[in-house]
C-alpha cells in the first residue's frame, strides 16, 4: 500500500554560495526519500530553504567552521508509534546526511503537527 504525501522541509546552515544544493541533488534526495516512504511518483516532496551562518547562533557556542547545520522539518498525515517515530528519525538523518554530504551529528529533525484536518491540497482538506 502507498502512504500519504510526506512533505520534507530542509533548513541548511551555509556559509557561502558553494554549500547549496544543486537540482539533481535535491532531486535525488526525493528519490531516496520516495522510496524510503514508498510513495507514488510525486508522492514525496523535498523543499530547500538556506539560512547564513550570519543569521543562526547556538548560545555560548562559536560553530566551528566544519559544522554543517542540517535542520530536517517532515510533515506527514498522521505520526506513527514513538518508536517508529524514533526509528524514521535515525534513518532519515542517515540519509539526508549521507545525500547532502554534511555531518549526521548536525543534522536534526523535527516532526511537525499530523497534516490531518488542517491542510489543504488544491483547496481541499486531509481527511
Amino acid at each position: 500500500m502507498k502512504r500519504r504525501v510526506p512533505i520534507i522541509r530542509l533548513k541548511l546552515v551555509v556559509r557561502n554560495d558553494d554549500e547549496r544544493l544543486g537540482k539533481e541533488k535535491l532531486q535525488t534526495l526525493a528519490d531516496e526519500l520516495g522510496v524510503y516512504f514508498d510513495t507514488e511518483p510525486s508522492g514525496t516532496w523535498v523543499e530547500v530553504e538556506y539560512l547564513p551562518v550570519e543569521q543562526y547562533a547556538e548560545n555560548r557556542f562559536e560553530l566551528p567552521e566544519e559544522t554543517k547545520t542540517t535542520l530536517v522539518y517532515v510533515l506527514k498525515h498522521h505520526l506513527p508509534a514513538e518508536e517508529e517515530v524514533a526509528q524514521e528519525a535515525m534513518d532519515l538523518a542517515r540519509i539526508v546526511s549521507k545525500r547532502l554530504q554534511r555531518p549526521r551529528r548536525n543534522t536534526h529533525i523535527f516532526y511537525e503537527p499530523p497534516g490531518k484536518g488542517r491542510i489543504a491540497f488544491g483547496g481541499r482538506l486531509v481527511r
